[in-house]
């Protein structure tokens, strides 16, 4: 009887092992799966980010350039004025004189604050300045990611290089295209998809958990968390300039439109520009 009983016994464990392992394999090829989604993710957005935005503002350019830098110069050029117009009405209003020394000293405090915002945008784009313009946390990750704010990026990015490195992972395509995707967040300070690489890069999943369902099946919330989070930062970054004028740069109908409208910014700008001269005329005359 106990023969028996030992021998049922054993057969129930055995069968529940095997049913474990079963269920641990099956969340394994799960994550593999998810681990492919986002992998598949990060190349879409990196390619956007190094290939598609540049082809995008090169077609651009070409079409309206000219147009964009005559409406950037005369947007300077306004501000520049009604700034004048306003430090000088408020000397006029404390019953100060517009000597022409004062208008001079405006005039060149107006031109420096210019030139201050032409070296900014210089300094954000290293294209034209118009362009300058299109222009996390994460739970359960890894005890051994305890970070401060000022050096969480850098411990993640040795993490990865230690496993992603060519001179340890090989050259294969596709993990070089990881390899680069993760130079550039990390000259970015892209934290988020940095974290994102640690997920597909650090955790190897026949060793990383121990044949733990749950430890498994939280791995497979982050990497869904993760994989979400990317298909919608690739959607809003489609809304975005200059991703929005993705398959329309060859539509002769919207290169019309679109030159339209920015021709009828310009006026407008212009007229702006008119009417701070006009103004800052008037105060000039009455002194």
């Amino acid at each position: 009887m106990q023969s028996s009983e030992k021998i049922l016994n054993n057969s129930v464990k055995i069968e529940r092992e095997l049913e474990e392992k079963v269920e641990v394999l099956a969340l394994i090829k799960q994550i593999e799966d998810y681990k492919l989604q986002l992998t598949n993710l990060l190349s879409i957005w990196y390619r956007h980010q190094t290939e598609i935005k540049q082809k995008l503002m090169f077609e651009y350019d070409i079409l309206f350039g000219q147009l964009e830098e005559d409406i950037c110069n005369r947007n300077l050029m306004a501000e520049a004025l009604e700034h004048k117009y306003n430090l000088l009405n408020h000397r006029v209003k404390n019953n100060g004189k517009i000597t022409p020394e004062y208008n001079n000293f405006v005039d060149e405090l107006v031109e420096y604050e210019k030139q201050q915002k032409i070296e900014n945008f210089r300094e954000k784009s290293s294209y034209k300045l118009y362009q300058s313009r299109f222009s996390k946390s994460v739970d359960n990750i890894s005890k051994e990611l305890e970070f401060n704010d000022q050096y969480d990026i850098s411990a993640l990015y040795k993490l990865i290089v230690r496993q992603l490195h060519p001179d340890i992972a090989g050259a294969s395509m596709n993990q070089q295209l990881l390899w680069h995707t993760l130079q550039f967040c990390y000259k970015q300070r892209d934290l988020e998809r940095i974290i994102m690489l640690y997920l597909l890069i650090c955790h190897d999943t026949r060793f990383d958990f121990s044949n733990d369902a749950v430890a498994l099946e939280t791995f497979i919330v982050e990497l869904k968390e993760n994989i979400n989070k990317q298909k919608q930062d690739i959607a809003n970054m489609r809304k975005q300039e200059p991703f929005c004028f993705d398959g329309k740069l060859d539509n002769t109908e919207w290169i019309n439109s679109h030159r339209n409208k920015l021709r009828q910014n310009l006026l407008e700008i212009n007229k702006k520009i008119t009417k701070n001269r006009q103004l800052i005329n008037n105060l000039n005359s009455k002194n």
